[in-house]
């Protein structure tokens, strides 16, 4: 493919001080994950302490926030902004995102222990950061300002990503990795799995444009990262994606048959595969396929140890939440820091699925909310195909809208806090910011600048 810079050139130069605010605001990013769990490596678990967490008190500011904010008010500052610089989708999600925060305000369920009269004003202060940052990076003047911006937090997100996922080896070779029954994990913290499924797909997408083998290896290898974390949601996030973005390569250059053979080839494997791996996979192997297949399927486990693990039944729960938010849930929810008992499922608190979580917390109209947000990226999918004929943007598309929409998609079995805590916000703006901003004109150099891996 041809991988010239084109005509864009820009004259937009960052500063020397605000392009290292943005490295430190990337490190933290990628270094501090947005929930420790309890068998979380004691890194992941310092730096949620020291940059997650809330300085003095929970519910004040975190240092990540505090970042989150000081980059938003340089950018209001630094840049024109206005209404009349961005797209009518960038302008409905905006004011979406005002509308929605009043309603939480608003909402006559809120728990009476929350400060200010009962309403959440400072409970969850994402809910007000987040929108600064929309702001910030949606309505600059210049498409310039934010290509270079861009360019500049992939840039060190790639470099420090690598760093993560090194370290996070090297913590499990000397015995930090967390124990799953009789397996350990390279690594178990969600966002920093999805950011490597991210990167895993950057890099095959990196390949397929420039051709080049080092970034086919650096996927490989971070696929088997994946695999090795034991965690199901990137795992299958990674290996979607990948396909579809080589069925796209193929379907471009006319294969017609090689393409509808792998379709046929994943129809099979969705209704035998499991049939298939118990005869071909020894057993120290299965138990790693087993879980797989049972977070979509019921499977025949036999003897295989750690059975809760392998069918842990997110589906299950996620379907019967549903049920009960329809029967017991009406507009409002149960308000904000309330959780009914009656959605305690065989004794296990909390809920795996995020939009009945949302509903459950915030009300109806947050659900709405975030269906509104993959509304737009559908409407994102339709204007994709306008650009059909150039076939390396027409990939970084699909590449992007893929991830997301299965980013949303995983949604219906884990919790809220993978989709409303203010790293994820944050994460899920600059996605949009990428379909929204980047174009034809920008992206060959925007993607060139990223990063140059030297291997030899």
């Amino acid at each position: 493919m041809n991988t010239s810079l084109g005509e864009f050139n820009t004259d937009i130069t960052l500063s020397g001080r605000f392009k290292f605010f943005i490295a430190l605001f990337v490190f933290l990013f990628v270094f501090s994950t947005y929930k420790a769990f309890i068998y979380s490596n004691p890194l992941a678990i310092t730096f949620y302490d020291l940059f997650q967490e809330g300085i003095f008190n929970p519910a004040f500011f975190s240092i990540f926030q505090i970042f989150v904010v000081t980059i938003s008010f340089y950018l209001i500052i630094k840049y024109n902004h206005g209404l009349a610089y961005s797209s009518v989708s960038e302008k409905l999600l905006y004011f979406s995102s005002y509308l929605y925060v009043a309603l939480i305000l608003l909402n006559p369920n809120n728990h009476s222990k929350n400060p200010i009269l009962g309403l959440p004003l400072f409970s969850d202060i994402s809910n007000y950061i987040y929108i600064l940052f929309m702001y910030s990076i949606f309505f600059i003047k210049e498409t310039k300002v934010v290509i270079s911006i861009l360019r500049w937090f992939f840039h060190f997100f790639v470099i420090f990503m690598l760093m993560r996922l090194l370290v996070a080896l090297i913590m499990f070779f000397l015995g930090y990795s967390t124990p799953i029954e009789l397996h350990s994990s390279v690594l178990e913290e969600d966002d920093t799995l999805l950011f490597t499924a991210f990167l895993q797909i950057f890099f095959l997408f990196k390949f397929y444009v420039e051709r080049k083998k080092k970034f086919v290896i650096l996927s490989i290898l971070l696929f088997f990262f994946i695999i090795l974390s034991f965690r199901r949601g990137s795992t299958f996030i990674a290996l979607i994606t990948s396909t579809i973005l080589y069925l796209t390569t193929i379907f471009q250059k006319r294969r017609f048959l090689l393409f509808f053979g792998i379709i046929f080839m994943f129809v099979i494997l969705a209704i035998y595969g499991q049939d298939i791996l118990s005869f071909l996979l020894p057993d120290s192997l299965k138990i790693y396929f087993y879980r797989l297949f049972g977070a979509f399927v019921s499977v025949n486990i036999g003897d295989v140890p750690a059975q809760h693990i392998i069918q842990n039944q997110h589906l299950e729960q996620s379907s019967w939440a549903v049920k009960m938010a329809f029967d017991k849930l009406g507009f409002w929810g149960s308000g904000y820091g309330s959780i009914p008992d009656q959605f305690r499922w065989k004794n296990v608190m909390g809920i795996h699925n995020s939009y009945v979580d949302l509903w459950m917390k915030f009300g109806l109209y947050a659900v709405i909310y975030y269906l509104f947000w993959i509304i737009l990226l559908l409407k994102e999918l339709m204007v994709t195909f306008s650009y059909r004929r150039e076939k390396e943007f027409f990939l970084f598309r699909i590449f992007i809208i893929t991830f997301l929409v299965l980013f949303y998609a995983q949604q219906v079995s884990i919790g809220s806090a993978y989709l409303i805590q203010i790293k994820m916000l944050v994460f899920q703006i600059i996605m949009f910011t990428l379909l929204f901003k980047v174009k034809p004109s920008n992206y060959k150099w925007l993607l060139h600048s990223i990063i140059h891996i030297r291997i030899k």
